[in-house]
C-alpha cells in the first residue's frame, strides 16, 4: 500500500528538522573542541571576502592579486580547521547540510491534487484590473506606460475607465 503524500510530506520534514539539529550539533562541537580554528577560519572568512570584494570592483593587476588572496584565505581557514583534527565535525556538518538540502524542498512541496483543493474555495484570477480614475484621455499616457510595462514583464491585465 502507498503511502499517502502528506505522510511523506511529513516524514520528510521530520527527516529535514533532523539534519538542521545535526548541523547545529557539528557546529558546537566544532567551536567546543576547536575553538582557535574556528576563529581562525572565520577571520580568513572575512579576508576571503574582503578580498573578494576587491576581485570584483576592480580591475588589471589589482582583481588578479585579489582572487588569489581570496582563494588563499578560503584554502588558509580550511587548513586552520583540519590541522587542528576538526575533520570529524566537518564531515557530520557536511552530511547533515546534504540531508537537508535534499529533504527540504520535498518536504515544502506542494502536490497536485492540494493545489486543487486549495484553488476550489476562491477562484484564482489570471487577469489584473487596471481601473483608471482619472479622465481617460488625460491619463492615456499613463496608461499606455502600464500597458507597455505590463507586456513587457507578461502581466495579463484588463483595462477599465470607470464612468462618473
Amino acid at each position: 500500500m502507498m503511502a499517502s503524500t502528506s505522510s511523506t510530506r511529513r516524514v520528510a520534514a521530520i527527516i529535514a528538522l533532523l539534519a538542521a539539529a545535526g548541523i547545529v550539533v557539528g557546529l558546537a562541537l566544532l567551536v567546543i573542541r576547536n575553538a582557535l580554528a574556528v576563529v581562525i577560519a572565520i577571520a580568513a572568512l572575512a579576508v576571503a571576502g574582503y578580498a573578494g570584494w576587491l576581485a570584483v570592483t576592480r580591475r588589471g593587476l589589482t582583481r588578479t592579486v585579489a582572487a588569489a588572496a581570496a582563494a588563499g584565505a578560503l584554502i588558509g581557514g580550511i587548513a586552520a580547521l583540519v590541522a587542528s583534527g576538526a575533520t570529524d565535525e566537518l564531515i557530520v556538518i557536511a552530511i547533515s547540510f546534504g540531508v537537508f538540502a535534499a529533504a527540504a524542498p520535498f518536504a515544502l512541496r506542494h502536490g497536485d491534487q492540494e493545489r486543487h483543493t486549495a484553488r476550489q474555495g476562491s477562484p484564482r484570477r489570471d487577469k489584473k484590473i487596471l481601473i483608471v480614475n482619472l479622465h481617460p484621455v488625460l491619463n492615456s499616457g499613463i496608461v499606455d506606460q502600464y500597458i507597455q510595462v505590463a507586456v513587457f514583464f507578461c502581466d495579463p491585465f484588463i483595462k477599465f475607465f470607470p464612468s462618473f
